[in-house]
């Protein structure tokens, strides 16, 4: 039997309930947000800002305090995490050449970079 014909998945006894229910709601958050955030949600990649349907032009806080007030049982830092991702792994520009897209990749993971050294910096104070 080769390593891919497997289909077992093994848990890990050592997770406690605590951890299982931060992963299924780690998971949630990611569903809802990522949800949101496809529908007709763009990125200016070079000013830096979120553009939502509306019109809106929002930075990295104030698009997670926006989903926040839409879902406020979930945690600012667990919609800020998953909006990060969103950034880096899940937005698409539409019709982008592929050098286009290599100078957006680079502007997006500059943005997001500063950005987590922001939030580095404001724990490291608190």
């Amino acid at each position: 039997m080769g390593w891919g014909t497997n289909k077992t998945i093994l848990i890990d006894e050592t997770i406690d309930e605590e951890e299982l229910l931060w992963l299924e709601e780690s998971s949630e958050v990611l569903d809802y947000v990522w949800s949101v955030l496809r529908e007709g949600v763009e990125v200016d990649e070079v000013n830096r800002k979120i553009v939502w349907p509306d019109g809106g032009r929002l930075s990295i806080p104030e698009t997670v305090q926006r989903l926040h007030r839409q879902f406020p049982d979930f945690r600012q830092d667990d919609i800020e995490g998953r909006v990060l991702s969103w950034l880096e792994l899940e937005y698409v520009p539409q019709n982008y050449t592929p050098a286009q897209m290599d100078k957006f990749e680079e502007l997006v993971c500059n943005w997001v970079d500063e950005y987590r050294g922001t939030i580095l910096l404001r724990s490291e104070n608190s």
